[in-house]
């Protein structure tokens, strides 16, 4: 869903954008379940927030790596980083906090109550060595949450 949500936002963009998805291959893909709508609010923050304002080379890659007991997602654009992306406030979409992330951070919250588990997200704006925003990188720890394959 989240590949077809890209390509569709690829469309919107005059001149587009590359949009790169690495899945670790020690992550049997057909047993992880990933609660829905968790990484798309990131990944459309990328695009409106990060690559809107963006002319060429817009980037966003998505990648999954395994951890120790879940999985690290990694949402990483090389736009104009968040506090250009405040600062230029023309957009009014850009000016308020975004509904979608407001609504993942609440559901992130009940996950962790109902599994007892640590799920987090950490937002990373990303420098280059002259301290100039060379986007932005989120990362989502999700503990195993593996489907139950009847015998």
């Amino acid at each position: 869903a989240l590949t077809l949500y890209m390509e569709v936002e690829q469309k919107r963009f005059e001149d587009g954008f590359e949009f790169i998805v690495d899945v670790d291959p020690a992550i049997n893909t057909d047993r992880f379940i990933i609660p829905p709508m968790i990484i798309q609010p990131f990944v459309e923050n990328a695009i409106w927030h990060g690559l809107l304002h963006k002319n060429e080379n817009r980037e966003i890659s998505l990648t999954i790596e395994k951890s120790n007991d879940g999985i690290i997602v990694y949402v990483k654009d090389n736009g104009i980083g968040r506090e250009m992306a405040e600062s230029l406030g023309e957009n009014q979409r850009l000016k308020r906090k975004s509904l979608g992330m407001q609504i993942t951070e609440s559901r992130i919250s009940l996950l962790n109550e109902v599994h007892r588990s640590d799920y987090n997200v950490e937002v990373i704006d990303l420098k280059d060595q002259d301290g100039n925003a060379t986007g932005t990188e989120v990362r989502i720890r999700l503990r195993s949450l593996e489907k139950t394959v009847a015998a």
